[in-house]
């Protein structure tokens, strides 16, 4: 039982991690279009909010499944220790 608690936890900390590389690729590509904007490979104000859009979409859609792989992941990890404790009361 212990056993199987520590991989579903370490599955929760990968999620956790992947969450941070979601917002690390986030900041990348912002910093992109950025530089884009500056460079004046991006020329007008309307590309330019478009792409962001779609980024901040991209985003958005992807932290969301991943912050409910979380939640399900904590969800079984204290439904297990509930489990696992619940003949020692």
């Amino acid at each position: 039982l212990v056993s199987e608690y520590d991989k579903r936890q370490e599955l929760h900390n990968l999620y956790s991690a992947k969450g941070v590389l979601l917002e690390n690729e986030y900041q990348i590509k912002r910093a992109e279009i950025d530089a884009q904007r500056q460079s004046h490979a991006i020329q007008t104000e309307a590309e330019y909010q478009t792409k962001l859009i779609q980024l901040q979409t991209e985003y958005a859609t992807k932290k969301a499944a991943n912050d409910q792989a979380i939640a399900e992941s904590q969800m079984e990890n204290l439904q297990m220790l509930k489990e696992s404790t619940t003949g020692f009361d």
